[in-house]
């Protein structure tokens, strides 16, 4: 077969067709997630060719898709998940119910007898229904099957419906059809074309070359040379309805429906870009689009003022997108184990008076900056611990138990920056402990992550070979080493609180789509992208990438294990399956206490005024 696979209608010879018109059929739809090789570019083609959707700003495209295809249609079956989330699911279905009348159990659940390839041809001998949507290699094995066994079920009841409008029977040896995917490819650069296609003509002779092609791809049998070089235009033109659907997942409620994602550099767009490339490959809706900003606090504020939608916040800065902006957490980045992840510890040389916390008082801190974690968790612990008072006077108590406090970072606020003379390309984490080690501070709070991979760079560096892991001692609140500060996720992916529920529940989906399509762990037949993987030879690039060669079974938990927030407003069901001795949410919500307080007070006090100035006007 010159594709991979290629899609047919067929449709029942009662119906006596002449034309390609189907509005008020019955049709059987295998559903959307169908099998690894069935994307939503093929479960939704038929409907978005026929009855494309009217793009009403007021619904998500999920429910446009679906309120489309019911008005189209006749009473349907289209079994199984519609949308990621049970409730929408639940409700879109009773919502356009006519899409799952003719359904055995008439509710499109998921253990429905005519869900799925077998299930919607099924739908359709059984006689429930009166057109089908499916892949043309299930249709000809269902009906060689029931042939060869001498049931009642005949191929020649039944007919392939072309886009012209002709029909065909089963049996042709040329089916019409409607959408095709393309055999992967091999792409060379043009200059390089020539010399490609030499080297992949006699492959298979030798066996170091019969490797080489198992790594291309694993279940490859052969390679079929082209005797003209094509662009990839022009090899798609040839698949059919290809590029018409592409066309269609590209322009589909453009820019009524889309998703936008802040990012604050060159790689983090790139990679974004790329991603949007492959989730729209696949027809992954809403639309993803990419815009890039200077900085992280740039992107917060731009999703604050609603000029975009979400943006990737380093756990740092999670604190005041809450409290400052008004950002709500859309979903954490959970690594695969809790050592992966953000893990906050106070660091002091070895060779230091620095025994306990309570040591600390007096002495000199270095925090990456003001509200970030090493800030935050130092607060939260030291109010805890009796330490410092436990008013919601968070900075000033800080401030007085340290003899100088300074960041690497500015925040605008009255706290110094530290060691001025360290390398200002480095990361805040980096120059922090540059400047523990240079004598600037006597205590930094730092991820050890952080820590670990900047002693890696110091042995390389032939002034400062004498720095090393084992010079510097982790100050725990306890006396287990386990129980050494704060574990945060890390990453956040962030959002305007007052976005519209139809915008939220685009976000969502479209991320939880992405991760289960382009997740380590996705059973999707595609190489595309690898969104938590390294991108471009270089790591944590948009995400936080673990060593692919050290989690090939378990990985890093998808997108679609990212833990909805707490104060998101809708309810996930998704539950946490990291528990880090001491979490980051912890201190957040504590602090987030103090800020509700905070503002209470601040309106008392301007009400308190107002009533001052009302009276002193009145007398």
């Amino acid at each position: 077969m010159n594709y991979k696979f290629g899609t047919v209608v067929v449709v029942s010879n009662s119906l006596n067709l002449t034309g390609v018109d189907l509005r008020g059929k019955r049709l059987c739809h295998p559903g959307l997630k169908s099998g690894s090789k069935w994307n939503d570019l093929f479960a939704q083609y038929l409907e978005e060719r026929l009855a494309p959707r009217n793009c009403e700003p007021e619904l998500t495209v999920f429910e446009d898709r679906a309120k489309t295809s019911a008005n189209f249609f006749g009473d349907s079956c289209k079994a199984g998940p519609w949308v990621e989330d049970g409730t929408e699911d639940i409700w879109l279905k009773n919502e356009y119910s006519k899409l799952c009348s003719i359904c055995e159990m008439g509710d499109c659940g998921n253990s429905e007898k005519y869900r799925g390839s077998a299930g919607s041809l099924m739908c359709l001998t059984d006689g429930v229904g009166e057109v089908l949507w499916a892949r043309y290699d299930d249709v000809k094995t269902y009906f060689k099957k029931f042939s060869s066994e001498g049931s009642n079920i005949s191929p020649l009841d039944y007919s392939f419906l072309c886009e012209d409008g002709t029909l065909k029977p089963l049996d042709t040896s040329d089916p019409c059809l409607w959408l095709a995917m393309p055999w992967q490819v091999v792409a060379a650069n043009r200059k390089s074309t020539n010399e490609v296609q030499k080297l992949f003509y006699d492959f298979g002779s030798s066996e170091w070359e019969r490797n080489l092609v198992e790594v291309i791809e694993s279940y490859l049998h052969f390679i079929v040379n082209l005797q003209v070089s094509k662009t990839p235009e022009d090899f798609l033109k040839g698949v059919p309805g290809y590029l018409s659907a592409l066309e269609m997942s590209q322009g589909n409620c453009r820019p009524e429906h889309s998703v936008s994602l802040c990012t604050y550099s060159p790689a983090d767009q790139s990679k974004c870009d790329w991603m949007a490339k492959a989730a729209l490959s696949v027809a992954l809706q809403p639309r993803l689009e990419c815009v890039e900003a200077a900085n992280v606090s740039s992107c917060i504020e731009l999703v604050a003022n609603g000029s975009l939608d979400v943006v990737v916040v380093p756990p740092d800065y999670a604190m005041d997108a809450r409290t400052e902006y008004g950002l709500s957490t859309l979903f954490y980045e959970i690594p695969s184990q809790e050592t992966e992840g953000y893990v906050l510890s106070a660091y002091a040389k070895e060779n230091s008076t620095i025994k306990s916390l309570s040591d600390l008082s007096s002495k000199r801190a270095c925090f990456t900056r003001v509200g970030g974690v090493g800030w935050n968790s130092a607060l939260f612990t030291f109010k805890k611990i009796g330490l410092i008072d436990s008013s919601c006077r968070g900075k000033e108590s800080l401030l007085n138990f340290f003899r100088d406090v300074c960041v690497v970072s500015s925040t605008g606020m009255d706290v110094p920056i530290c060691c001025n003379r360290t390398q200002s390309g480095e990361s805040d984490g980096a120059r922090a402990i540059n400047c523990l080690f240079e004598g600037g501070c006597d205590v930094a709070f730092v991820d050890t992550h952080t820590v670990q991979a900047q002693i890696g760079k110091f042995s390389e560096d032939a002034e400062k070979k004498e720095y090393k892991s084992k010079s510097l001692r982790a100050i725990c609140p306890g006396r287990k080493s386990s129980n050494c500060w704060y574990w945060s996720y890390p990453n956040y992916l962030m959002f305007n609180s007052q976005a519209s529920s139809v915008k939220f529940q685009e976000m969502s989906s479209l991320f939880t789509q992405i991760g289960e399509v382009f997740g380590r762990k996705s059973k999707a037949d595609n190489r595309i992208l690898e969104i938590f993987g390294p991108f471009s030879g270089l790591k944590n690039v948009l995400f936080k990438a673990s060593e692919s060669d050290g989690f090939r079974d378990r990985g890093v938990r998808l997108l679609l294990n990212y833990l909805p927030f707490q104060d998101s407003s809708v309810a996930f069901s998704k539950k946490v399956e990291l528990e880090p001795p001491n979490d980051y949410l912890d201190v957040l919500e504590s602090l987030d206490e103090c800020s509700a307080a905070d503002h209470v007070h601040g309106s008392l006090r301007f009400l308190f005024i107002s009533f001052l100035l009302l009276v002193s006007y009145l007398y």
